[in-house]
């Protein structure tokens, strides 16, 4: 069964996080999309999803999806590549 990214923020946790009016989670369910019903991330987050809302902080994306009939909460560190399932 295919990830269903319900929504997503990418910031630095506790300080900002930014959903662009939705485009993080249309950028993860285009990758889903891309990637037979899998999240795929390289770990280059800015590039991924084109902005860089902390410039020279760490970050990180919280996504909320569904799989399986079930939600989970994911976090996906910059600079380090992530997969589901």
């Amino acid at each position: 069964m295919h990830v269903e990214v319900i929504n997503a923020w990418y910031g630095v946790q506790g300080r900002i996080e930014e959903n662009r009016g939705g485009q993080v989670a249309e950028r993860l369910r285009q990758n889903v999309a891309q990637n037979g019903g899998r999240l795929v991330l390289n770990g280059d987050l800015n590039a991924f999803f084109g902005f860089d809302p902390a410039p020279g902080a760490p970050k990180q994306a919280a996504i909320h999806v569904r799989h399986n009939g079930q939600e989970h909460h994911l976090r996906a560190n910059e600079g380090q590549p992530f997969h589901f399932p």
